[in-house]
């Protein structure tokens, strides 16, 4: 599932276990030195929860979740003009997770480059993970 990606056997051994078990924590950081791997591997574990087949990487839920298409699989990102994950971005977290999935029996969300967070993003970040 997770062989193709650089990562060393016993994550790439928890990750399949997580997935195959269904005992996904609420949260999973993914820290990586080459920010495309770190990204496909997040979008490979997304596809891997909401898959009903363990990431077949066939069905409609993981090509939508590839494509950055799947509604229950929001992707949150910096704006373009701005250097830095603002507060907003993630107050629009929080107000979609109260909201049940809609195809999906869960919701995932990838912060891409959650190091560019500023204090008070990172702040409510926390307080709705708590």
């Amino acid at each position: 599932m997770f062989e193709s990606f650089p990562i060393e056997k016993q994550q790439q051994m928890l990750m399949e276990k997580m997935v195959k078990l269904k005992h996904i924590p609420h949260a999973v950081a993914i820290n990586c030195n080459n920010h495309n791997v770190g990204f496909d591997l997040a979008t490979a574990l997304a596809s891997a929860i909401i898959c009903e087949n363990e990431f077949c990487g066939s069905c409609a839920d993981c090509k939508n979740v590839i494509n950055n298409n799947h509604v229950d699989v929001k992707v949150v990102q910096k704006e373009t003009d701005k250097s830095e994950i603002t507060i907003d971005k993630i107050r629009e977290i929080k107000k979609d997770m109260y909201i049940l999935p809609t195809v999906a029996n869960c919701k995932v969300y990838i912060i891409d480059d959650a190091h560019l967070m500023n204090t008070n993003s990172q702040n409510a970040l926390l307080k709705s993970l708590e």
